[in-house]
């Protein structure tokens, strides 16, 4: 019959203890030139929003319009409130379209 083993701390195998390493062929890019980096994907981020709040105004101006050329069939003061909304978020739009072109073009230029 065999005994059996029972390993302790003491007589347990110790590995090896190796300094970590770095496995990297190229060398971490400087703090500055990360921090760039991510400022421009951030810009790149804030110009997708922004795509996408100037889509959601098209949308709802959309759906504002098929109010409007429902007429009657909405009920007292809809028809009138669509109206004003869609030429609302025309003009609005529109002021949206301006600032975030601004946006772009100072995005692209730094």
């Amino acid at each position: 019959m065999k005994a059996l083993q029972v390993e302790t701390p003491a007589t347990a195998p110790h590995p090896a203890i190796r300094p970590k390493r770095e496995l990297s062929l190229v060398p971490a890019a400087p703090p500055g030139e990360r921090a760039r980096k991510l400022l421009l994907e951030a810009r790149a981020a804030s110009l997708e929003h922004l795509e996408a709040l100037e889509a959601a105004i098209a949308s709802t101006r959309d759906l504002a319009q098929g109010v409007v050329e429902g007429g009657d069939l909405y009920g007292p003061g809809l028809h009138e409130f669509s109206r004003i909304l869609v030429e609302d978020l025309l003009w609005r739009s529109k002021n949206l379209e301006a600032l975030v072109d601004r946006q772009r073009k100072a995005s692209v230029s730094k």
